[in-house]
């Protein structure tokens, strides 16, 4: 018998399926960076962004470069979210508006255009899209003469105890990012995004608003009369009777809310794939 051989080619394939191993491994980077921008919402109080309702958002992410042209994401962003039925003619006389504090986490994939920041052939800098599946807890308030009120423990719309009615709605919701960005090298360990992505969510009650008024009376014997201020605010404009009837429209529940984040990240590249301008040889490596 003559084993040798089959040895040798053992070896060789263990050989070339570690140089595989070992040219897989170099090829990731790992970049952490943080991100601010812009949040906006629309919904039933606003079905359209509004510029004037823009606020702040904030965050810390970390990115995952296995190939040329995907990237793995995971994110943990603050921001808050508001609208008003003064900023439409239509809604006026409903004359509802709310804020909402909004954290989520999140985790996406980047669809490079073009083979980005690994080897030779590829660029420093790449348009882009991406999606991927977020969580995020809200929190819905109502503004008075006498300060801001959480709206969710109101039931301001009959939740749970008025027949015919939804229960008590969650304040956390999945939601669907969904984006579109441009991402720059533009230093041997740093790099920039600029994205805008939509957040597709699964709740009607971001802005506390959904189906129809329910009877006043019953609303103010179980939530209080805080509640019946809050759930029907055409009073305040001088209609009365209030325009909230019991069974009135108040919200379109078969549409679900939506909030929109824009912002800038900066990244630190933790540890680099070989991008051209360090001059770092090329992998074999297949690209996808």
């Amino acid at each position: 018998m003559h084993p040798r051989p089959a040895l040798k080619s053992r070896n060789l394939l263990l050989i070339f399926a570690a140089a595989l191993a070992f040219s897989a491994a170099s090829a990731q980077s790992y970049e952490f960076g943080v991100t601010a921008g812009a949040a906006n919402y629309y919904g039933d109080l606003s079905p359209l962004p509004v510029l004037k309702e823009t606020k702040p958002m904030a965050g810390l992410l970390f990115q995952y470069n296995p190939r040329p042209y995907t990237a793995f994401g995971v994110s943990l962003c603050y921001a808050q979210v508001s609208g008003s039925d003064a900023n439409f003619t239509q809604n006026r006389p409903r004359n509802l508006s709310f804020r909402s504090d909004i954290l989520e986490a999140a985790g996406t994939v980047d669809f490079h255009f073009f083979k980005y920041a690994q080897g030779v052939r590829s660029r420093n800098w790449t348009p882009y899209l991406y999606t991927g599946l977020a969580i995020s807890r809200f929190n819905p308030q109502a503004n008075t003469d006498s300060g801001w009120f959480d709206l969710r423990p109101l039931n301001t719309e009959g939740q749970g105890f008025i027949d015919g009615q939804p229960k008590p709605y969650k304040d956390i919701t999945l939601a669907i990012p969904l984006g579109a960005g441009f991402k720059v090298r533009f230093a041997d360990r740093w790099s920039m995004n600029f994205n805008v992505g939509f957040r597709a969510t699964f709740t009607d009650y971001l802005d506390d608003v959904s189906t129809v008024y329910v009877d006043r009376d019953i609303l103010a014997e179980r939530s209080g009369n805080l509640a019946l201020r809050l759930y029907d605010r055409s009073p305040e404009l001088g209609y009365i009777p209030p325009i909230g009837e019991k069974g009135h429209q108040r919200g379109n529940p078969d549409n679900k809310d939506w909030y929109v984040f824009s912002g800038l990240s900066i990244l630190y590249v933790l540890a680099d794939p070989g991008c051209p301008s360090m001059g770092k040889p090329p992998r074999l490596l297949r690209d996808w």
